[in-house]
């Protein structure tokens, strides 16, 4: 069982637009890291920024809060694939963060297993045709018909994709067998996913995958 936390940034959003100096405000009374203050200003678009920082607010504070965890204490650990997670012996807690357009989501579960979430915003300009063979099988060709189909299965494989941890690290992408339903259950290298669509608000697409 894992939780699941959605947050639209379309508020702070309006305001960090009409009031440059919010964000850099906000930062300075974050308590963050200053490299995960770095990294924010990075991004050179406002909007970019915002979902970073609520990124990080995911991850540095409301985290280590739910699990009752002193913010100076708690660490994020990476595996192999530099895929990110927290490790306060004897609990660890595996974690996704995606956002999209106006929202932020996260999934997050303590135990051994993996947790992956994407939320996609609905373009309705994409050029599906030209795109698709790039990023799905050729089963997963034959349900695209639209960009509603296109975001669908894209969230979905991508979910998937980031549960698994490898990123486009092999070509795992390209050979799964995902389809439209709303909800999934695949097996890849003798692992069972779960896979389950989550309605965020109109014009999104968004899954969560769970590794068994």
């Amino acid at each position: 069982m894992f939780c699941l936390e959605l947050v639209s940034i379309d508020t702070l959003l309006k305001q960090a637009l009409s009031d440059r100096g919010l964000l850099t405000n906000l930062l300075n009374n974050s308590n963050f890291h200053p490299e995960v203050i770095k990294h924010i200003h990075s991004y050179y678009q406002i909007p970019d920024k915002i979902r970073a920082y609520q990124s990080a607010i995911f991850k540095y504070q409301f985290l280590p809060d739910y699990y009752q965890w002193s913010r100076q204490e708690v660490k994020i650990e990476t595996d192999k694939y530099h895929r990110p997670y927290y490790l306060i012996s004897p609990f660890k807690i595996d974690f996704n963060i995606s956002h999209s357009g106006n929202w932020v989501v996260l999934a997050h579960k303590k135990g051994n297993s993996k947790i992956g979430i994407d939320i996609e915003y609905l373009d309705h300009s994409i050029d599906y045709n030209t795109l698709k063979p790039i990023t799905f099988s050729e089963t997963e060709q034959t349900y695209i018909q639209s960009p509603l189909s296109f975001f669908t299965l894209w969230a979905k494989k991508e979910a998937l994709i980031k549960t698994v941890g490898k990123g486009f690290l092999d070509d795992m992408y390209i050979h799964t067998v995902l389809d439209l339903s709303p909800e999934q259950q695949y097996t890849y290298q003798k692992k069972t996913y779960y896979l389950k669509q989550i309605n965020v608000a109109s014009e999104y697409l968004c899954f969560t995958c769970e590794e068994e």
